[in-house]
């Protein structure tokens, strides 16, 4: 199993890629911010300026997502804090949302 690594999922008003090719193409990282290895819970007012300058340099927008909604900064494989997109905490969740992955929802092929 890989060693986890604190990582910013970026919330966005679409829930599924304009283009799925190219979201798998590019392994969906324009959904991902990566951040140093040494991250933690307590480096919350970093990323907190991450996201905030993520957002202006990309006008609010992800590409093949649409607007971005908000952030969220997971720190643990099960804890995540949730931003708005002014990097201004909305609340901690617990749950697992790692490791990252793209999901593809496809009809099963008829045999």
């Amino acid at each position: 199993m890989d060693k986890f690594g604190a990582y910013v999922f970026i919330e966005t008003s679409r829930k599924k890629p304009s283009s799925i090719a190219t979201a798998g193409w590019v392994a969906n990282q324009m959904k991902y911010i990566k951040l140093p290895q040494t991250f933690t819970s307590e480096s919350l007012p970093q990323v907190q300026e991450i996201v905030r300058g993520h957002f202006e340099t990309n006008t609010g927008k992800c590409h093949l997502y649409d607007d971005i909604t908000g952030f969220r900064f997971v720190f643990s494989p099960t804890e995540s804090f949730l931003l708005d997109t002014s990097g201004n905490l909305v609340r901690r969740e617990t749950g697992q949302f790692w490791p990252q992955s793209i999901t593809m929802d496809v009809d099963p092929v008829p045999v």
